[in-house]
């Protein structure tokens, strides 16, 4: 295997790194750099006094071994980058293909064109831009973002977060601190502990599902044309000293008493969920009988317009039986344990169960299939599935 060693001058405190090609960064335990791989050939070395730093030129792709106390510049990466256990964090100006890390002190990088999976920074996370999708943490300081192309997952961001412009769905998992998110999709998050003196915004093109603890003191102000299951645009929990901003293009959800692990709550989120969709197409359905200045009678033209309005309303109730389909299922098994005796009853097998689901599956298709072919009213099909989950 090609290596070059270049010895680290007393005054360097930082290597300065263009890449051609790929690269990877791993830091080592010896006083000097080591570049292995295809790159360790022809790489030229360029020593800046002045400004304590040491300039790469890397043609090939290659691997870039630095000293532990080393701080990492990143110039330009042609092609991917990966970094690994760099104590002293990175940044950098332009990585051309994927850019991936693992330990890391503060991470701040101006451009990713590919996805970005950021794990275990010491610090802060800040990307100006990335191409693609977003996955990052644990982080014990803040991450943000300017801007996302595709979808966004934070995992055990200690100090929150700031994604003003994500292009696909953005899910926060057990983030602390403010939370400031704008997606073009669905958001789901969770607020453990929300404070009055932090920022808790959050817009979804899509649906958004917001987890508050039952001691949470907030007041939460929620905007979209369908809130669901709470219809009342603005709720207090304890005090109400937090202020939480929730809009949406679709149903905005609050889980904090929603699934409690009992059937009949589970079963009435459920039966809310879809009067909030059929509410919502109700709304649109108005919206275009007012536009066009007709009564409802002369609607036969605006037939499509109307199948259009029905086939979004069935999408949005199909989004929300996935989401709570799990949930269903695990309520109904722990039911089931207590509900039947090993005597005279045994539980039903894994088939029976997936046939079952499959048969119930196919009924509930039917009966969207007719409502989106206005075979039936949406109260009508409101009533079927009522008593299909009945």
């Amino acid at each position: 295997m090609s290596e070059q060693i270049i010895p680290i001058e007393p005054h360097v405190t930082t290597v300065v790194v263009h890449a051609h090609k790929h690269a990877s960064l791993v830091c080592h335990d010896k006083p000097a750099i080591l570049i292995t791989g295809r790159g360790a050939t022809g790489t030229t070395v360029k020593d800046l006094p002045e400004e304590n730093s040491l300039h790469l030129e890397m043609f090939k792709e290659g691997v870039i071994h630095v000293p532990a106390e080393i701080q990492v510049v990143l110039q330009a990466i042609g092609g991917h980058c990966n970094i690994n256990a760099l104590p002293q964090g990175v940044a950098g100006d332009h990585i051309r293909g994927h850019f991936t890390v693992q330990k890391s002190g503060p991470v701040q990088v101006r451009h990713v064109s590919g996805h970005a999976k950021v794990r275990h920074v010491t610090g802060n996370l800040h990307l100006d831009h990335v191409g693609g999708h977003l996955k990052a943490g644990p982080c014990t300081g803040n991450v943000s973002t300017q801007h996302v192309g595709g979808h966004a997952e934070l995992v055990e961001v200690l100090n929150g977060c700031h994604l003003p412009k994500v292009g696909g769905h953005a899910k926060l998992i057990q983030v602390g601190g403010e939370q400031r998110v704008g997606a073009g999709g669905h958001v789901r998050t969770r607020i453990g502990d929300p404070r009055p003196d932090l920022s808790y915004d959050l817009t979804a093109g899509g649906m958004l599902t917001c987890d508050l603890p039952s001691t949470a003191n907030a007041t939460i102000h929620m905007q979209g044309p369908a809130v669901g299951p709470h219809f009342n645009p603005t709720r207090t929990m304890g005090d109400g000293a937090a202020q939480i901003r929730l809009q949406a293009g679709g149903i905005i959800t609050l889980t904090e008493d929603k699934f409690t692990g009992k059937g009949d709550n589970l079963k009435q989120g459920i039966r809310e969920t879809v009067r909030a969709a059929k509410a919502m197409a109700q709304t649109k359905a108005q919206a275009v009988l007012n536009e066009n200045n007709i009564t409802p009678e002369t609607t036969a033209d605006l037939k499509e317009q109307f199948t259009e309005i029905a086939e979004e309303a069935v999408e949005v109730f199909k989004e929300i039986s996935e989401e709570v389909q799990g949930k269903a299922k695990k309520t109904w098994e722990q039911g089931m344990v207590t509900r039947v005796t090993p005597r005279d009853t045994a539980p039903p097998s894994r088939a029976g169960q997936e046939a079952a689901r499959a048969t119930a599956d196919e009924e509930r298709k039917m009966i969207l299939r007719m409502l989106a072919e206005n075979k039936i009213s949406v109260n009508e099909a409101n009533d079927l599935l009522r008593a299909l989950n009945a």
